[in-house]
């Protein structure tokens, strides 16, 4: 097992009785912070260890997935670049990336829904209300021509 792995596994108690995760250097947990879930959800420890196991599988997913997107969405923006840029060879690409986006948003659902399956009733209804929030105010990255990376 890597180190940064390893490092991803690690949880350890804090001095007030809570549980922090110690984060890998690129990893972040998906569904928020790992302590602010741990208190609102007030998570045991069997389901603190199912859910991290459950982060430690998707991640594992997913940067397989993003190692196959990464080169592809750089190649659209170096064509985007050209001055006369190839739209069939865009095109292309953009139908490579498809089902790889597809795939992602698809396992997003899959990890969602095995960490709701870990808690019980009330959790689940706190984990579900915590979601929707997130989804209201936009959580996810913003779309539009201006995020701040041109």
């Amino acid at each position: 097992m890597s180190p940064a792995v390893e490092a991803e596994q690690k949880i350890e108690k804090r001095g007030d009785g809570q549980h922090t995760k110690k984060m890998a250097p690129g990893y972040a947990n998906v569904y928020g912070k790992w302590d602010r879930m741990q208190k609102s959800l007030n998570l045991s420890e069997p389901q603190m260890r199912a859910i991290d196991d459950i982060n430690l599988r998707f991640k594992k997913s997913y940067l397989k997935r993003a190692e196959k997107l990464a080169p592809l969405k750089m190649r659209i923006e170096r064509l985007k670049l050209d001055e006369n840029p190839n739209y069939g060879e865009i095109e292309t690409v953009l139908k490579e990336i498809a089902p790889i986006k597809t795939a992602l948003q698809l396992e997003r659902m899959k990890h969602k829904d095995a960490i709701r399956k870990t808690l019980n009733p009330e959790q689940r209804r706190k984990f579900n209300a915590i979601s929707d929030k997130r989804k209201k105010r936009g959580h996810r990255k913003s779309g539009g021509f201006f995020r701040g990376r041109h």
